[in-house]
């Protein structure tokens, strides 16, 4: 029997095209070099093609390239916009039908209120005909 964690019903919002970074890979990637210090916090690898697929309360799952780095574990970030973007570990990889791909589920750690602003409105998108928030906002 298997144990879902997710919190709360998982929303599948099509295929939103994010920009997709694991933190740090660098650093995993290059051998550091004697006598320089440590590399800076932050370095990352961009992914362009990335995917969010569907979110819950805690966590997403987003399709990208196939990388040997991002394993479980790892720290990515994921950007909708500039504004709308979050943090999260990498808790499972999961080949995909198309060559190349996989879906990676993630847990959120960490998420802007930019993010959750978007979230509701493309929420409130794809609610036809259900009065939400921002229709009661939008009226007053």
């Amino acid at each position: 029997m298997s144990y879902e964690k997710r919190i709360g019903e998982r929303i599948h919002v099509g295929d939103v095209r994010v920009r997709w970074s694991h933190l740090n890979a660098n650093r995993a990637q290059r051998p550091q070099k004697k006598g320089r210090g440590k590399r800076r916090p932050g370095e990352h690898v961009d992914h362009e093609d990335a995917y969010l697929r569907n979110v819950s309360a805690s966590g997403a799952g987003i399709v990208a390239r196939a990388d040997e780095a991002v394993a479980p574990g790892s720290a990515v970030q994921v950007s909708v916009d500039a504004e709308a973007s979050f943090v999260a570990k990498v808790r499972r990889v999961i080949p995909t039908s198309d060559p190349g791909y996989c879906l990676y589920g993630v847990e959120i750690t960490e998420q802007t209120e930019g993010f959750l602003g978007w979230l509701r409105e493309l929420l409130d998108q794809r609610r036809e005909g259900v009065i939400t928030e921002s229709h009661w906002r939008s009226a007053l």
